[in-house]
């Protein structure tokens, strides 16, 4: 069973990782996701959508950060 999934915001080959969070949710509507970018939030929300509905944890983080997200998300 899926507990916690993490992923970048930007990916390759056409999906973001907004857009792969939102399919993942749809199927497993209790998982925790997290998500990261180093790119400006205005820019992601531009780009890619609203990313609000999940925990979002900017880039560069410290592996304390990501853990605390993780518990959260």
């Amino acid at each position: 069973m899926y507990t916690d999934q993490f992923s970048d915001v930007v990916l390759p080959h056409g999906i973001s990782g907004l857009e792969l969070a939102r399919l993942v949710r749809k199927q497993y509507p209790n998982i925790r996701i997290v998500l990261t970018s180093g790119y400006p939030i205005a820019t992601l929300r531009r780009e890619h959508g609203e990313p609000s509905e999940f925990t979002f944890i900017d880039k560069p983080y410290r592996l304390a950060d990501l853990a605390k997200a993780l518990r959260a998300g």
